[in-house]
C-alpha cells in the first residue's frame, strides 16, 4: 500500500514537473516572439501575460499592466471596436488583420493590425492579442495621398488586376473634364479615354509586365471629345498595393505650335518657288508686250472676297482672318480657293502681288 502511494505521489511530482516545464517553455518563446502580444481572461480583459514586443510598443512595464483591464488602460482608441474585436473569441472564433489605433502610454496613437484568438490559459478562457505596428506605412500612405490629391500633375491609380481607377487627382479630373464619380472603379476602356486601339495598348503592355515607363507619347479623348497629345510615365507601386501610378504631361498646345510652325516653312518654301515662277513670266510678258486672255480685275470678286484677298495681301494667316471676321478657318480656305480659281492665281504669294498691284491690301 506504501509503494502504492509512493508511486502515486511520484507521478503527481512528475506531472506537476512536466507541467511546469511546459508552462516556462511556453513563456520563454511567448516573450521572444517578436510580434506584440498579451493574453486576457476574457470575462473581465484583465491582462495576464505581456511579451517584450508589447512593451516596446505601448511603453508599459509588466508591471503597469498585469491584471489591469483593457478598458483601465484605455489601450483601444476606439472602445465600440475593442469590443466587437473581442467578441470572437468569446464565442470560441478567431478574428484576424483588423486595423486598429492603440494609444500608448505616451499618448501618441499607433496604427496597428490586430489579431485575436481564444485559448486556455491557467485553466481559464483568455484570448490572446497580437499586433503589427503599421504606423510608419500609414503616416507614409497618408502622406502620399496629400502629395498625389495636391499635384499640378494630372495623375492617376489603376488596379493592376481588374484595370479599374482606384483613385483620381484634381488635375486629372480638371485636365479630362470628368468627375470623381465617372471615374472611380471604371476603366480607361469605359471611359474611351484612349481614341485608337494603338494608344489603348501601349498602356496594356506595361500593366501586363508591372512595368513603368517614362515620357510615353499617347493621344487622350477628354470627356467632350477633345483630343489631347501627353507625354505618360508611370509607377508601379509596391505588391502591397498592386497599383499602377499614370501621370500625364500636356503637349496639345507644343504640338499645335509644331504643326503650324512645320506648315509654315511648307507654305515659304511653295510660295519662294512660285514666286520665282510669277517673276520669270512678268519679266517676260514685260518684254514680249503680249498678254494672255481677258485680264482679270477687282470687279470678278465679290465682297467677302476681296476681303479675304485684302488681309491675303496684308500677310494675315487663314485662322487670322478668320478671327477677324467673324467666319470658320475651312471657309476662309473656301474663299482663297475661289479667289485662286477667278483671278487664274496659284499660290498666296501670287495673290499678295496681284492685289498689291492694285491697291487692295495697304503698303
Amino acid at each position: 500500500m506504501d509503494d502504492i502511494r509512493t508511486h502515486q505521489v511520484k507521478g503527481e511530482t512528475d506531472t506537476d514537473q512536466a507541467l511546469n516545464e511546459a508552462e516556462a517553455r511556453f513563456h520563454a518563446v511567448f516573450d521572444v516572439n517578436p510580434a506584440p502580444a498579451l493574453i486576457i481572461r476574457l470575462f473581465d480583459e484583465r491582462i495576464e501575460l505581456v511579451n517584450s514586443g508589447f512593451t516596446d510598443l505601448t511603453g508599459y512595464g509588466r508591471g503597469e499592466v498585469q491584471n489591469k483591464s483593457l478598458h483601465e488602460l484605455a489601450l483601444f482608441v476606439d472602445n465600440q471596436q475593442r469590443e466587437a474585436f473581442l467578441e470572437a473569441p468569446r464565442h470560441w472564433q478567431q478574428k484576424e488583420k483588423v486595423e486598429a489605433r492603440l494609444k500608448p502610454k505616451s499618448g501618441d496613437h499607433k496604427v496597428v493590425i490586430a489579431s485575436v484568438k481564444p485559448l486556455e490559459f491557467h485553466d481559464q478562457i483568455c484570448a490572446i492579442l497580437t499586433f503589427a505596428d503599421i504606423t510608419e506605412q500609414k503616416q507614409a500612405e497618408e502622406h502620399f495621398t496629400q502629395m498625389f490629391r495636391s499635384s499640378p500633375v494630372p495623375s492617376c491609380l489603376i488596379a493592376l488586376d481588374n484595370r479599374r481607377f482606384t483613385g483620381v487627382n484634381r488635375s486629372f479630373l480638371e485636365f479630362t473634364g470628368y468627375n470623381e464619380a465617372e471615374v472611380l472603379n471604371r476603366t480607361s476602356h469605359h471611359l474611351e479615354l484612349w481614341p485608337s486601339e494603338g494608344e489603348r495598348a501601349k498602356i496594356e503592355s506595361s500593366l501586363k509586365r508591372r512595368e513603368g515607363f517614362r515620357n510615353l507619347d499617347l493621344q487622350l479623348r477628354s470627356k467632350k471629345g477633345e483630343m489631347r497629345y501627353v507625354l505618360a510615365s508611370a509607377e508601379v507601386l509596391d505588391d502591397d498595393m498592386d497599383l499602377l501610378l499614370l501621370m500625364f504631361h500636356d503637349i496639345t498646345q507644343r504640338r499645335r505650335t509644331e504643326e503650324q510652325l512645320r506648315q509654315a516653312i511648307q507654305d515659304v518654301m511653295s510660295d519662294a518657288a512660285s514666286f520665282a515662277h510669277l517673276v520669270m513670266e512678268r519679266f517676260t510678258n514685260l518684254h514680249s508686250g503680249e498678254e494672255k486672255g481677258t485680264p482679270a480685275t477687282t470687279g470678278d470678286l465679290n465682297r467677302r472676297e476681296r476681303q479675304v484677298l485684302q488681309r491675303v495681301a496684308k500677310g494675315m494667316s487663314n485662322d487670322a482672318i478668320a478671327s477677324e471676321l467673324g467666319i470658320a478657318t475651312q471657309t476662309v480656305r473656301n474663299y482663297v480657293s475661289s479667289i485662286y480659281d477667278k483671278l487664274g492665281l496659284h499660290t498666296r504669294v501670287e495673290a499678295a502681288v496681284w492685289a498689291r498691284e492694285r491697291g487692295l491690301g495697304g503698303s
